[in-house]
């Protein structure tokens, strides 16, 4: 679990305080600002009181994964955590708060255990190049990836019935997965389900 968000979720509420906007929208606005960080496109939202130039230097410096991995875990954290967390900061105990956060461990989320979830974003990057949608893409995919034709009738069906249940009836997560290139998220997004 990459814990780099987690570590500054006590500034993450507080930009969402400042701002009037829930701990979702106030994490990735917080990531804007470590993303565009010393840039004409930084968007410079207030509340954090943070070392932007260190952090965004840390931010800028790990793969997709481990920034998708950052982003769930910290997602995951106020979801888990969210009524300790609330009641650490309304009585102003940072003490109480940090102790959650430290003592927090997001469970493992176990990967589906289908061909098509490790081919998913790639299904979808045809379907983009072939102008089609994702379950027509998903056809002419699996007609020449290595391992379809091994799997029985069953299976395969198995296999597309998921697809066209997770991948090919998106939401706006999948899509801003994909909108922002983020692969890591993409996936982790689709575990979940």
């Amino acid at each position: 679990m990459n814990r780099f968000l987690i570590n500054c979720a006590w500034d993450i509420m507080d930009l969402g305080k400042a701002n009037g906007v829930d701990n979702s929208v106030a994490r990735d606005m917080f990531v804007e600002n470590l993303s565009t960080y010393g840039t004409d496109a930084y968007p410079a939202y207030p509340g954090a009181e943070v070392d932007y130039e260190a952090l965004s230097a840390q931010w800028q410096g790990m793969s997709a994964q481990e920034q998708g991995d950052a982003k769930i875990a910290c997602a995951n954290l106020m979801q888990d955590c969210y009524e300790d967390l609330s009641k650490a900061r309304r009585e102003n105990d940072m003490g109480a708060y940090y102790r959650i956060i430290l003592n927090y461990e997001a469970p493992e989320q176990e990967k589906p255990n289908y061909i098509l979830y490790t081919h998913a974003w790639d299904i979808w990057d045809k379907a983009e190049a072939d102008g089609t949608d994702l379950v027509t893409a998903q056809k002419a995919y699996v007609e020449t990836l290595e391992g379809w034709g091994n799997l029985s009738e069953a299976q395969q069906a198995d296999e597309a019935a998921w697809f066209a249940l997770k991948v090919a009836a998106y939401d706006k997560g999948l899509q801003y997965a994909r909108l922002t290139g983020d692969r890591a998220l993409f996936e982790s997004i689709l575990a979940s389900r």
